[in-house]
C-alpha cells in the first residue's frame, strides 16, 4: 500500500476525529450554546474549501472523504446552537 494513501488515510481518522467529543457532547447534553458561531461557521468554510481542493486535486479521497464527514459534524452543531430554545434568557448566546 502506497505510503501516501496510508498517511491521507490516519489523518483523515485523525482529522475527523478532533470534533467527535464535540459533538458527542452535544448529542448527549441537547443543546450547544457555549459554541462560538462564528467559529463553527468559519470552519464549514474551510471544509467546503477543502472538499473542493480534493476535487480539483484529482479526487484525492482522503480529503474529500475527511473534509465530508466534519462538514456534516460541523453542519449538526451549526443546527443545535441555532435552533429555537425552549426557554430564552436574555444573557445566552443566540445564533446570529
Amino acid at each position: 500500500m502506497d505510503p501516501k494513501l496510508i498517511f491521507g488515510i490516519l489523518s483523515s481518522l485523525m482529522g475527523t476525529l478532533t470534533i467527535f467529543p464535540q459533538c458527542y457532547k452535544t448529542v448527549k447534553t441537547g443543546k450547544a450554546d457555549d459554541i462560538s458561531f462564528w467559529s463553527i461557521f468559519f470552519f464549514m468554510l474551510c471544509d467546503i474549501s477543502w472538499i473542493i481542493y480534493g476535487c480539483l486535486d484529482n479526487y484525492d479521497l482522503p480529503i474529500i472523504f475527511t473534509d465530508s464527514l466534519l462538514l456534516l459534524h460541523h453542519g449538526y452543531i451549526i443546527i443545535m446552537i441555532c435552533r429555537p430554545k425552549k426557554e430564552i434568557y436574555l444573557d445566552s448566546p443566540t445564533c446570529p
